[in-house]
């Protein structure tokens, strides 16, 4: 039982839950005098409930507590301490409050691999926010994408169709040193993300299957797709390209005026490294036209 100020209006109902463990609704109650609402704002009141909760080991209570010597005793390392003691209860709040805090160097030191440890650990209890960032640091080679434990989370994003989460997935399953090495799952995953009206997204994935040289004709397809998308926007890299597969006609059948009007385009949009390749096909339609 807690003692309370005489003239606090509410301490007869939060006596009560005391007397009957209602764990909820006092932590209720601590959270609404956190915050200021009808119980007055009164952070001893809100001190002494959330600290009989965490007494009682009740999960919730951990992170309101280390909160409240954080920001109200500026006590870092007793909350700290009690974030750190959550974790064993697999507290989401603690857990991402731990990795916000270390990630962008707030009141800790600032450390990457330990507050993707701390996201992992909440990503893997189905945080959505957790995910995310798991996501983004894998994405953006913060943390190693290299465990089962990695998969996991990536595939929980997957679900959620974050975008981060299934390029990390494309880029995993396309690393040649991956024992799940899988070019076309990769290149499946990267279309599930496409965003076809984004030239540069485009552009980039027609280069993705280039790179792969593939002899596939359903592959080939669609890089020539993809390249002529970007090149209707103007890519100067597009019309190069397309150029020169008409001109060789490795990958497509030869056509030598296609091909010209892509290097003519490219031209007229500034290049004047195309100048050679429209004179050769000049010159081999007017052979032909002889």
């Amino acid at each position: 039982m807690i003692n309370m100020n005489p003239d606090f209006r509410d301490k007869n109902l939060i006596n009560h839950y005391f007397k009957i463990k209602d764990y909820e609704n006092l932590m209720y109650i601590a959270t609404e005098a956190q915050i200021g609402d009808d119980f007055g704002n009164d952070m001893k009141v809100c001190k002494k409930i959330i600290q009989w909760l965490y007494a009682e080991k009740f999960k919730d209570a951990y992170y309101l507590l280390a909160l409240y010597y954080i920001y109200e005793e500026n006590n870092i390392k007793e909350g700290l301490k009690i974030l750190n003691e959550a974790i064993s209860f697999n507290c989401i709040d603690s857990l991402k409050y731990l990795g916000d805090i270390y990630f962008a160097g707030t009141i800790v030191e600032e450390d990457h691999q330990k507050a993707i440890g701390y996201y992992e650990k909440a990503a893997l209890l189905n945080d959505v926010q957790s995910i995310s960032m798991v996501s983004f640091a894998y994405l953006n080679d913060i943390a190693p994408c290299t465990s089962l434990k990695s998969l996991n989370i990536l595939n929980k994003g997957k679900k959620l169709n974050m975008k981060d989460s299934i390029l990390c997935l494309a880029k995993y399953h396309e690393t040649s040193t991956s024992i799940n090495f899988d070019f076309g799952l990769a290149l499946k995953y990267k279309e599930m993300c496409l965003d076809e009206d984004n030239f540069v997204e485009v552009k980039k994935l027609a280069f993705d299957y280039l790179k792969r040289s593939s002899s596939t004709d359903k592959y080939n397809k669609r890089m020539l797709e993809l390249f002529e998308i970007a090149s209707k926007n103007d890519d100067l890299d597009s019309l190069n390209l397309l150029g020169y597969f008409y001109l060789r006609g490795d990958i497509v059948t030869q056509d030598l005026n296609k091909s010209l009007q892509y290097y003519e385009k490219a031209q007229s949009l500034g290049d004047p490294s195309v100048k050679r390749e429209i004179n050769i096909i000049n010159k081999k339609l007017k052979e032909l036209n002889a």
